[in-house]
């Protein structure tokens, strides 16, 4: 199967999206519960270098947790997740901006996006009814191939 990348927003003044390392990334809804969540935790759960470092305990607050994250995997919550989510980064990147500017801080910040690599068509899919939920939010999520992506960063042609 072909690799498909999925690129970030796009900066002002339509500066292409690359990826970029020590990112902040205010807008992005990549990381919540999904129907696919629980089987990839499961799949997680021996590994050291897991995404999702997660050891069972008899913690009646980590059981509670576990039981909240499942309800919210649910296929009918994924839309709501998804719109908190955004809600959530969009405030956290104007507060930031606004703290950025108030205080003068300069960390040579990039505002050019963030690819990501997609192994499977299912990623693709969910990828593409991400990005169309998120593009009702004001934020440019696109799919792009392998070619788009090394017109727009060379470096990874």
């Amino acid at each position: 199967m072909r690799s498909w990348w999925w690129t970030g927003p796009v900066a002002p003044g339509g500066k292409p999206a690359s990826p970029t390392a020590g990112r902040f990334p205010s807008v992005s809804p990549n990381h919540r519960a999904k129907p696919s969540a629980p089987f990839k935790a499961l799949k997680w759960l021996l590994k050291e270098d897991a995404p999702l470092l997660f050891r069972l305990r008899l913690d009646p607050a980590q059981w509670r947790w576990g039981l909240q994250f499942l309800w919210e995997c649910r296929r009918s919550r994924v839309h709501h997740n998804m719109v908190q989510m955004l809600n959530l980064g969009k405030f956290s990147r104007e507060t930031f901006i606004a703290l950025r500017e108030q205080t003068g801080i300069d960390y040579q910040q990039l505002s050019r996006g963030i690819v990501t690599l997609l192994w499977s068509q299912q990623e693709v899919d969910e990828a593409a009814h991400t990005a169309a939920v998120m593009q009702q939010f004001g934020v440019n999520k696109r799919l792009i191939t392998v070619e788009e992506l090394a017109a727009l960063e060379p470096a990874l042609a």
